[in-house]
């Protein structure tokens, strides 16, 4: 009789284990990078190199070595499901960024934010800011109608806008990789949407996807929230798929100033030591419209789309004070803006088109043209033509090799600093990545 229970118990144990199971996994992307006008390389970015044009990107040196995630993320994560029955499971995802070539987590805006801190580097902005698990932490459960997963996740429009990039959003050759702005629909920090729900279900052909942000806050629901929502047909050779988001009170995070200063549109939290350096918040209320497509010819795969993204002053000004915001990650907030947009609402419009191309079952062709055009908010007159290419070899069944190149033309206000525009760049990289 004991040998008999003894031998349910590990029957049950077993049929336990078999519905469910957890996995690690991960990818690593290392490669050596030159860029002709950039900054030393910093330990605190995704990405390692400024690859593409921006305010900080305007010194005369060229900086070559390691870089990390030129053509994929290096991230590592685990995930698993259980199976409870009647269709239903539930699944988890806990995933983190990695800089490889520094052996760090990235978190830019933690480090190189702070004013007067003698940083060398200048991360920016990222939706990648040093959490434990910076690109996802969501938990859900899925069914017959459809799957709800809540946390910290991508947005339905940086679903959208990933997928259908020509250079797959490659932060080395991709504007749409680099800038997390486009998937951020306007501000780079708002890829990644913590207090969280994304609902999807497929109906044959056509995928919906539904995203809502708390805003966790005392003001109200409105405050602080975002929502997004996607709609998908994709069968066969062809697919097209239109995106929107809204944001209301996104930050744009920066250098604060090295004393707590008030003017209009800024305050200060009274609790913050006078001298203290600390972070500069914008406050906007942001608008984005995405419609893409694919169309697949034999070995030719040919993607595009175009992005409008609308941005002007918070509807919740009022709230938007350091005195609310008085630390993000740590950090303190001594200046905070919420009139950036006084003089007329910001519109971004971005175009692209590319293809990839299978020269052989192994060897991948890819080239893209991207076009931003900005008006109004001072910005009218502005643009930026992007040109990049990037091939692809697979040495193994988990390793590829991959090379890329990305060359910017920039022009008008959004481009200019103190009077001098910012320099085209151009960019080359090589390298390998590996997933387990």
């Amino acid at each position: 009789m004991k040998k008999t229970l003894v031998a349910l118990a590990a029957l049950a144990a077993t049929s336990a284990f078999a519905q469910s199971s957890v996995t690690m996994y991960g990818t690593l992307d290392l490669g050596v990078t030159t860029v002709n006008h950039g900054l030393n390389s910093d330990p605190n970015s995704a990405t390692s190199m400024t690859l593409f044009p921006g305010s900080v990107a305007s010194s005369g040196n060229r900086t070559t070595g390691l870089a990390g995630s030129g053509l994929t993320p290096s991230n590592w994560g685990i995930k698993g499901e259980e199976d409870m029955g009647s269709g239903m499971k539930t699944m988890f995802n806990l995933q983190s960024a990695l800089n490889l070539n520094w052996g760090t987590n990235p978190n830019g805006r933690v480090n190189d934010s702070l004013a007067g801190s003698g940083s060398t580097f200048n991360s920016g902005e990222g939706s990648i800011q040093g959490q434990m698990f910076d690109r996802e932490a969501s938990l859900g459960v899925s069914g017959a109608w459809g799957e709800l997963k809540g946390g910290r996740m991508t947005t339905t429009m940086a679903d959208t806008v990933g997928a259908y990039d020509p250079l797959r959003s490659a932060y080395a050759s991709s504007p749409l990789g680099y800038n997390g702005g486009y998937s951020g629909g306007g501000f780079t920090g708002e890829a990644r949407w913590d207090n969280s729900l994304k609902y999807t279900k497929d109906f044959g052909a056509t995928k919906l996807s539904l995203n809502y942000k708390t805003g966790g806050t005392t003001n109200g629901i409105k405050q602080g929230e975002g929502m997004g929502a996607a709609l998908e047909y994709a069968q066969g050779n062809f697919g097209v798929k239109g995106s929107w988001s809204a944001n209301r009170d996104a930050m744009s995070v920066g250098n604060g100033s090295a004393a707590c200063s008030v003017a209009t549109g800024t305050t200060c939290a009274a609790t913050q030591a006078a001298g203290a350096p600390g972070l500069k918040i914008t406050f906007a209320d942001t608008n984005a419209f995405a419609l893409v497509g694919r169309l697949t010819q034999d070995k030719l795969t040919w993607k595009g789309g175009i992005q409008v993204i609308t941005t002007k002053n918070p509807q919740n000004a009022n709230y938007d004070t350091a005195a609310n915001i008085q630390a993000i990650n740590g950090l303190p907030v001594t200046t905070v803006v919420t009139n950036a947009y006084d003089t007329s609402n910001l519109v971004q419009r971005m175009y692209w088109i590319g293809a990839n191309y299978d020269m052989t079952s192994q060897w991948e062709l890819s080239g893209a043209v991207y076009r931003r055009n900005d008006d109004g908010n001072g910005k009218d007159g502005s643009s930026a033509t992007y040109y990049g290419a990037q091939s692809q070899y697979k040495l193994s069944k988990r390793t590829k090799w991959y090379a890329s190149y990305m060359q910017s033309h920039t022009t008008g206000p959004t481009w200019t600093t103190s009077g001098s525009t910012v320099p085209n760049i151009v960019t080359l990289s090589t390298g390998i990545v590996h997933s387990f």
